[in-house]
Formats: C-alpha cells, sequence, structure tokens
C-alpha cells in the first residue's frame, strides 16, 4: 500500500494526474490494489502462456484507471453530488 501512496503523491507533484489529498490518495491506492486483486482474480484464465493478458483488457482498465484519476471522477464534490442526485 505504501508503494501506491507513494507514487500517487509524486504524480500529484508532478501534476501528471489531478491534485489529490491524502484522503484520496488513500481511496485512490485502495481502488488500484482492489481493481488489480479483482482482475487476477477474475481474469486469471485470460492470461497466456507468455504471461500476458489480451491488450484490449488492458487497455480498457487503465482507460478507466486514467479516466478517475485525471478526469472529474478524482475529484470527490463532482462525483458526491452525482451520486446524491439519484
Amino acid at each position: 500500500m505504501a508503494g501506491y501512496r507513494r507514487v500517487l503523491a509524486d504524480a500529484v507533484r508532478k501534476k501528471e494526474i489531478d491534485h489529490l489529498d491524502s484522503a484520496s490518495i488513500e481511496v485512490a491506492a485502495l481502488m488500484l490494489m482492489s481493481s488489480r486483486t479483482y482482475f487476477g482474480l477474475r481474469l486469471f484464465h485470460k492470461v497466456d502462456s507468455s504471461g500476458e493478458m489480451d491488450p484490449k483488457i488492458v487497455a480498457t482498465n487503465m482507460h478507466r484507471v486514467r479516466g478517475a484519476l485525471c478526469g472529474a471522477a478524482a475529484r470527490p464534490n463532482s462525483s458526491t453530488k452525482h451520486a446524491r442526485a439519484r
């Protein structure tokens, strides 16, 4: 978990992703860890003999991660308002 936090904090410092406070970094780190675990368990059968996964699956996951870290979804106020309106 410390590695995820460190990489995310460094990316914020370098302005590679949206600004995240320490609580948001914690949430993002947990999101990344749980995503990795889920994909590992759920899609293990999709890994080929060389240890690679279908590039389309990897690209789709990375697109979602980038959207969460670099778009409006990374800002708590925008997603919270939307969630409450439902």
